[in-house]
């Protein structure tokens, strides 16, 4: 085989190991953990989604979404290959998926940090941390400070933040940032 037959065969692997990589990230999934009350930051989250074709969205949402109006908010809203209700959710995450938790209260970053799996959402990551998958909150979503807590309390929340990012559990600006730094 002469040089340029090498190169040509080289550059046709990598295209095709490309082809194939950009393949198995259309196919990812992604599961959006809703709270139990609707929230406006969930309208940012639909307008980001729009353009993310590439991966396959399931929405989780509560018992209580079906009778109050927000499951028809919530297909309006955006396009899901699946959207269940916690209590028919049979099949979590695998490692292969995503999940991204668009509003995020300080009470589940303690008990996260914690190891505590008392509810469906400290539950699930812990079977996404199992699994070996990836999980994502939203910045805009995550409970703000009013700046009248005491400094200690401030400070052990913070705390918890950071055993969040230790768990591999990442904060990201938008739901575009999912798969930053993925190699997969």
């Amino acid at each position: 085989m002469s040089e340029n037959e090498i190169n040509e065969l080289v550059q046709k692997v990598v295209n095709i190991l490309k082809a194939a990589g950009d393949d198995e990230k259309r196919h990812r999934t992604v599961y959006v953990i809703f709270g139990c009350e609707w929230s406006n930051h969930y309208y940012l989250l639909f307008d980001e989604m729009k353009d993310m074709r590439e991966y396959q969205f399931r929405a989780v949402i509560p018992d209580q979404w079906k009778d109050d109006g927000n499951l028809q908010k919530l297909c309006e809203m955006a396009q899901w290959q699946e959207i269940t209700c916690r209590s028919q959710q049979e099949s979590g995450p695998t490692g292969c998926d995503i999940t991204v938790f668009p509003c995020f209260s300080r009470s589940l970053v303690a008990k996260t940090a914690l190891g505590i799996d008392d509810t469906f959402e400290t539950r699930w990551i812990r079977k996404t941390m199992e699994q070996g998958g990836k999980t994502v909150l939203l910045r805009n979503g995550l409970d703000r400070f009013t700046g009248k807590e005491p400094e200690m309390y401030i400070k052990t929340i913070l705390e918890y933040y950071r055993v969040l990012l230790q768990f591999d559990i990442e904060p990201v600006g938008s739901i575009g940032e999912i798969d930053r730094g993925n190699t997969e």
